[in-house]
């Protein structure tokens, strides 16, 4: 994995542990926390969902540009040298 990926995901889990250790401090009923905590996982869920179908599509856009440069270029034919 490349460094890039190594970030993003301590970043996200650090965000995560300090989210779980804010709620778990909180100054309220148990019961009222853990349906704090549901709501929470369940919203971070779906963000997360959606931002992997976001990254999933620019992905599929980038590699058919690559590919149709690639295709151009591979293409044309060679430059005599004289």
């Amino acid at each position: 994995m490349k460094t890039s990926g190594k970030i993003l995901i301590a970043g996200l889990a650090g965000m995560a542990a300090g989210a779980i250790a804010g709620l778990l401090m909180a100054p309220r009923s148990g019961r009222e926390t853990r349906r704090l905590m549901r709501e929470t996982g369940g919203e971070w869920g779906d963000r997360l969902k959606e931002g992997l179908e976001d990254g999933k599509r620019s992905i599929t856009e980038i590699r058919e540009k690559v590919g149709s440069r690639f295709r151009h270029v591979a293409n044309k034919e060679p430059e005599s040298i004289t």
